[in-house]
């Protein structure tokens, strides 16, 4: 229809450049029209050189092939539009080369520019293809919105909100101005370019990533370009993760949902890989090879992945961590083709169970940091109190990560008690009765215990003649004095405050390990070497039990644990850690 109800299309243009009618003309105004250089040499009055140049066409007379009358060459040029709308199969010399290519391409799948060539060159297409082969020249059409100023101005060098591309690139880089526009908004709309958000936001993303590879470098582990192994439930969510990653980006890529793709690279890097997993296996990392060869294997299938999008970074990250890598390895990350997820590695009720059980270690520190108990103490017990069924089912499954994650020995799920206490909420209760608002505040505070009892229990308390609901009062948990509690989106931790003296003793191990891992740090030593330390601590009978486990988190060939030391050794710290002075020093051996 678009085609069919159009005007008639005046093609014709008087222009010095151009791609030339093909229409010649005699002085009796007869026309003929040419369609090949075949024919041009055909009825050409002089010889056509096989090195003919279109730009010395008018130079050519034909002779009529029917009254052989000379004929010259009109001088009007097409149209631009008409030179564009034919691309397809002009630019293949079709129908005279290259046949087989075209018809195995011809409708397009797609094409792409802004929104004003609907009128432009879509348009164009349509009708000179439509004219030509009786059909649409395109199965799709994307159009990338406009790019406006921060405040959504049309940029301008007379406004002075111009931002030169070149510029641009030079402070913030290619990678980060491409990834931004793969990330921000979707590419059909309009985009308020922002510098600043590249600045921040954008080049975190980046620095994250090169911080990652810089830790799996500092380990130095080999690991496989083709498989990731799995030890622990972290190392199968975070595989599960990755194949999610993979799935979705291919999935949003294809459906041109490019903000889709960047974001879900961002949530893998950023909070999955960066924030969650690493966090996971801090201490794993010093004394297991596993979790470095899962986080190098999934910046390698991230390099592949993003490979189009952040080229540079891609192959950055492709080179560095090349002579790690085991297996198929290519010259460059863009010899590679893009990873394919395997489902059978996507466990979507353990990612949703991961998700839960972060909500829970969140409250479990919260209670924690609430008692002013740091996470290197270890503690006896949590409860989890929650009506929710996938929260009990994510602790359930999950315990022994949550366990080690807050540094807890048990954590049970089962109802809590505890009590309330109740504050008017003044502001709620004048909106609902107005003048009467003293009366039914002195109802609530009056009658505090069944106010409490009903809004609790079934949302609601009727006192005489007012009806009291959650939002007239304020309430507040009283907690038992030896537990602290935390809260979370679906329910509550209350952490045991008290530790038994084999968990204190524990916690002091715990920070002799901190002072010494920083110690070596200090002293410029790199993870492969071997030292020999002494600590010195009134609690030594007791912290002895731990020297085994002292000795191998940080690489001592020989430990001494002792309330009295007159040794010397070239590096020491001094510390009170609970009232008690602590004194570690080592020295490198071998």
């Amino acid at each position: 229809a678009w085609v069919a109800n159009a005007d008639d299309w005046n093609f014709s243009r008087q222009r010095y450049w151009g791609v030339p009618i093909p229409i010649w003309k005699g002085k009796s105004g007869k026309t003929f029209a040419i369609g090949s250089v075949e024919e041009l040499k055909k009825y050409s009055t002089t010889s056509i050189p096989d090195d003919f140049d279109l730009h010395t066409v008018n130079e050519v007379k034909l002779k009529h092939p029917e009254t052989g009358e000379e004929l010259e060459r009109i001088n009007d040029i097409f149209d631009v539009w008409y030179d564009s709308g034919s691309a397809p199969y002009a630019s293949l010399g079709y129908p005279f080369r290259n046949r087989e290519l075209f018809e195995n391409h011809y409708p397009l799948d797609r094409i792409n520019e802004s929104q004003d060539q609907i009128r432009g060159w879509f348009y164009s297409l349509m009708f000179c293809n439509v004219a030509t082969f009786g059909k649409a020249p395109y199965k799709t059409i994307s159009m990338p919105g406009w790019v406006l100023d921060d405040k959504g101005e049309k940029m301008s060098k007379s406004l002075g909100n111009f931002i030169p591309a070149k510029q641009t690139l030079e402070e913030l880089g290619a990678d980060a101005v491409r990834f931004y526009y793969c990330w921000d908004i979707s590419p059909g709309s309009t985009q308020k370019f922002s510098l600043d958000t590249i600045r921040n936001d954008v080049r975190k993303f980046f620095s994250i990533w090169s911080n990652l590879i810089n830790l799996v470098k500092g380990y130095g582990e080999h690991f496989s370009v083709k498989k990731a192994t799995a030890e622990t439930v972290e190392d199968e969510w975070l595989v599960s993760r990755l194949h999610t990653t993979i799935k979705e980006v291919h999935e949003h890529v294809e459906s041109f949902a490019l903000h889709l793709a960047g974001r879900s690279l961002q949530q893998f890097i950023v909070e999955d890989l960066s924030r969650t997993y690493v966090q996971l296996v801090r201490e794993r990392l010093e004394a297991d090879d596993g979790p470095a060869q899962l986080i190098s294997h999934s910046l390698w299938q991230v390099a592949r992945l993003a490979a189009a999008i952040t080229p540079f970074q891609s192959e950055q990250t492709y080179q560095e961590l090349r002579e790690l890598a085991v297996g198929d390895v290519e010259e460059s990350v863009h010899l590679e083709v893009l990873p394919a997820p395997d489902v059978s590695l996507i466990d979507e009720r353990l990612e949703e169970s991961m998700s839960l059980a972060g909500e829970v270690i969140a409250g479990v520190l919260s209670a924690r940091d609430r008692a002013q108990i740091g996470v290197r103490w270890p503690l006896q017990e949590v409860v989890i109190d929650t009506e929710d069924d996938e929260v009990k089912e994510a602790v359930q499954r999950l315990s022994s990560l949550i366990t080690r994650q807050t540094n807890v020995q048990e954590v049970k799920v089962g109802p809590f008690r505890v009590t309330y206490g109740a504050k008017p909420n003044y502001q709620s209760l004048g909106k609902t009765f107005g003048e009467r608002t003293g009366d039914a505040t002195a109802a609530l505070q009056k009658n505090e215990e069944a106010v409490i009892k009903g809004v609790v229990a079934q949302g609601k308390a009727s006192v005489g003649e007012f009806e009291f609901f959650p939002e007239h009062v304020h309430l507040e948990k009283v907690v038992p004095a030896t537990y602290s509690v935390g809260e979370f989106k679906r329910g509550s931790a209350y952490v045991l405050k008290e530790a038994p003296e084999e968990l204190v003793v524990e916690g002091f191990a715990r920070e002799v390990m901190r002072r010494l891992q920083q110690l070596r740090k200090e002293a410029g030593l790199e993870k492969h070497d071997r030292i020999e330390a002494v600590v010195v601590f009134e609690l030594a009978d007791k912290l002895r039990a731990f020297k085994d486990d002292i000795a191998r988190r940080v690489g001592a060939d020989k430990l001494l644990i002792t309330a009295k030391s007159d040794i010397a050794l070239a590096h020491r710290t001094t510390a009170k850690v609970k009232g008690k002075q602590l004194l570690v020093m080592l020295k490198k051996v071998g």
